[in-house]
């Protein structure tokens, strides 16, 4: 059985900024290196792989968190990106409000299914559900750490039953994976800054 600790990224810039990132690209930020340098002093299970979103904010946590536990540099998945927003990218929550009033608490609530010129969300968890097969196939009896994106973990949370809420930067999930019954199960959380 595979073992996955799915977690999110450290702070980028664009969090620190309120800007709704999606498939956007801006690099950790000055507090989200701290992250990650904290959260590789607390790692505390060496994984056998770690697996990385192409995004720069996950990429560079991912490699952060791969070079404190001593293995490969981590292997880079497509599929493993945040769900594209589309329109709402770079802007702040005050000003998707503005521009699309009530989209986003009908996005939240599950009534709409995509951000104005984004990804479809059946598309966006057909990606990350490959994604998450691949990476048990890379570690089917070890651990993997997966670095990716606050959408994912609460998407993936969502699929398996879990209560859905906000996700911390380098916080997220335990999921097992048991491919030879094609069983997916919801472990404890994670919390590589114990801030949660």
């Amino acid at each position: 059985m595979a073992r996955i600790l799915l977690v999110r990224h450290a702070e980028s810039a664009w969090n620190a900024a309120g800007r709704w990132q999606g498939w956007a690209d801006p690099p950790l930020s000055g507090e989200g290196r701290r992250q990650a340098a904290r959260a590789a002093r607390r790692l505390a299970t060496s994984p056998d792989v770690v697996v990385s979103s192409d995004l720069t904010r996950a990429r560079q946590t991912a490699e952060t968190l791969a070079g404190a536990a001593d293995v490969r540099p981590p292997r880079i998945d497509r599929d493993l990106r945040e769900y594209d927003v589309g329109e709402w990218t770079g802007l702040t929550r005050a000003e998707i409000e503005r521009r699309w009033p009530g989209a986003i608490e009908r996005w939240e609530a599950g009534h709409l299914h995509e951000a104005t010129g984004g990804e479809a969300a059946e598309a966006f968890v057909e990606r990350v559900e490959r994604a998450l097969r691949r990476v048990g196939e890379l570690a089917p009896d070890g651990t993997a750490l997966v670095v990716s994106h606050g959408g994912v973990v609460l998407r993936v949370v969502q699929l398996l039953g879990g209560p859905v809420g906000a996700v911390g930067h380098l916080a997220g999930r335990t999921i097992d994976i048991d491919a030879g019954a094609g069983r997916w199960c919801l472990g404890p959380p994670v919390d590589l800054l114990g801030d949660c």
